[in-house]
């Protein structure tokens, strides 16, 4: 399955990260030349093998470290060229080939070949990717950029990003969860839906057991209830997803996603993102950020693979 995103790769729930590259040796401008920022030890190696002569068109370089994997995928000739069809069908062969021995479980893709590369993204690369990721069982993210989306940072901190990228993910328990929606709620909270369009307000309800969340909207008589039960559901599956549609919150809550993404969005390991659906609408949804732990510096770079 395939969700389309708009925004940063290097931010991805996924394990493993794809890097659009060339292959002599050079990350010098886009989101090829953050990756080379946040893993230089993952640039020195492609480099080498660039300079060698042992890294062409449809070989896959996978660099693993504790907490993502890069893999180093070959869209260019040289940096100056544009991006040529039958070399992004052919890594894209070759990854499908090999993904699952590999142990790729879920994988973010940038538009392989568009923008700089020249290739249309709508007629020639998004029908070839999909022909060849849509049919894998894995998570498959692609990511498409637009630097007016509203939930885009307009200045990203490369430092912090190299910095989560370097750390140990430490998963948000249900009970942390709700120790930090407790905190919020011990406030007189009032909230704006993401869009601005709903005023509401949200607390417990003491006449209930539990963790329970009571969401009361201006001109609207009928309070919204979750239960804790519904609660650690909803939590399991945004956790689970990492980027969490809104139609496939559990219990109905779909339903009322504005309220319950305008409340989780005020939490640090959670941001609204826009999310594409099947039927190509465009949808508010969750995009869930584990916090980390620094990593020792000699756990986060090495090279694992590399492949034709």
């Amino acid at each position: 399955m395939i969700t389309y995103v708009i925004g940063d790769v290097l931010q991805s729930p996924a394990r493993v990260l794809v890097n659009a590259v060339n292959t002599v040796g050079v990350m010098g401008k886009g989101i090829s030349y953050d990756f080379k920022l946040c893993y230089p030890g993952m640039f020195e190696q492609y480099r080498v093998l660039c300079q060698r002569g042992a890294f062409t068109m449809g070989q896959l370089m996978l660099h693993k470290t504790p907490h993502k994997w890069v893999l180093n995928f070959p869209t260019k000739r040289h940096w100056r060229a544009d991006a040529r069809l039958d070399d992004i069908e052919t890594g894209l062969q070759n990854f499908a080939a090999m993904y699952a021995e590999r142990g790729i479980t879920s994988v973010s893709f940038p538009r392989l070949g568009a923008g700089s590369g020249g290739l249309d993204w709508q007629r020639e690369v998004r029908p070839l990717m999909e022909h060849y990721l849509a049919p894998l069982p894995i998570q498959v993210f692609i990511h498409l950029f637009d630097e007016n989306d509203v939930f885009i940072e307009k200045e990203r901190n490369i430092r912090a990003i190299r910095a989560w990228l370097e750390g140990n993910p430490q998963p948000v328990s249900f009970a942390k969860l709700t120790r930090d929606l407790n905190r919020l709620l011990n406030r007189d909270y009032k909230l704006k839906t993401v869009d601005g369009q709903t005023t509401f307000s949200v607390g417990r309800d003491p006449k209930r057991k539990g963790n329970n969340l009571i969401f009361l909207t201006a001109g609207d008589p009928q309070p919204l209830f979750v239960s804790e039960s519904l609660l650690g559901e909803t939590w399991a599956y945004i956790r689970s997803a990492g980027y969490a549609l809104p139609m496939n919150l559990p219990g109905g809550l779909d339903a009322s996603a504005p309220l319950i993404i305008a409340l989780f969005s005020q939490l640090d390991y959670l941001r609204p993102v826009h999310l594409y659906c099947d039927d190509g609408t465009l949808a508010t949804g969750l995009h869930y950020i584990p916090p980390v732990e620094r990593q020792s510096a000699a756990r986060v770079n090495r090279l694992e693979w590399q492949e034709a």
